[in-house]
């Protein structure tokens, strides 16, 4: 029947070798990067009710078409439904290559090493060229040692920045990475993640939440 046709699919899908390769690298990167797919917050987002904000999303998709290369920032107060929407254009929209949920109180947010890491993990899910690029780092120990010297910014580079610019974009489609909650990072990240949003190839553009506040607000037009 339809059903049983269906489950077939999906475990020759799951067990496929593009899958199983896919699983692989993504565990390999993990163990490299010291990270995890953590979505707990995204998770917890999408349970709450969702409704209106079309024309906002009407205006990241303006934005997203359009030639310019300067992030796009949304402001408001806590509890205005920045995070929620966030969540929503992360798990529906395809342009999505990548989202980050920034809490205070969680550790893993405090280091600006941990949070480049994160994205790079991130990204590598979504960009199978670009995942493949960061085997190939990880996967040299020559590499491997210079990478363990770099920090900051000079890491977002490295593993981020450089790899992606040597992707292909030929007929890529413009794709974003959404950045939520911009005010609980620490000032060393927030000042990394808004100077090097200008700097991505032209086929990737980045999408901030915050609160307004005078010291994020200079950062960001800074």
């Amino acid at each position: 029947n339809y059903f049983e046709q269906k489950m077939a699919l999906l475990v020759e899908t799951l067990n496929s070798d593009e899958a199983v390769k896919f699983n692989e690298e993504l565990e390999f990167l993990s163990g490299k990067l010291g990270v995890s797919n953590n979505t707990s917050k995204e998770q917890r987002l999408l349970k709450q009710p969702f409704v209106g904000r079309d024309w906002l999303m009407e205006n990241v998709n303006q934005w997203l078409a359009s030639p310019s290369r300067e992030p796009f920032m949304i402001y408001g107060v806590p509890g205005a439904g920045k995070s929620a929407f966030s969540a929503n254009l992360a798990q529906f929209n395809p342009n999505v290559l990548a989202a980050l949920f920034f809490e205070w109180d969680h550790s893993e947010f405090h280091s600006a090493d941990a949070v480049i890491k994160h994205l790079a993990f991130k990204l590598s899910a979504t960009l199978s060229d670009y995942r493949r690029m960061l085997c190939n780092l990880y996967g040299n120990d020559d590499e491997k040692k210079k990478l363990e010297q770099y920090h900051g910014a000079a890491l977002f580079d490295h593993i981020i920045l450089n790899p992606l610019q040597c992707c292909i974009d030929g007929n890529r489609g413009t794709g974003m990475i959404v950045l939520d909650g911009l005010d609980e990072a620490s000032g060393e990240i927030a000042d990394i993640l808004i100077r090097k949003a200008t700097q991505m190839p032209n086929w990737i553009k980045v999408l901030f939440t915050s609160r307004y506040d005078t010291i994020t607000a200079t950062r960001f037009k800074g």
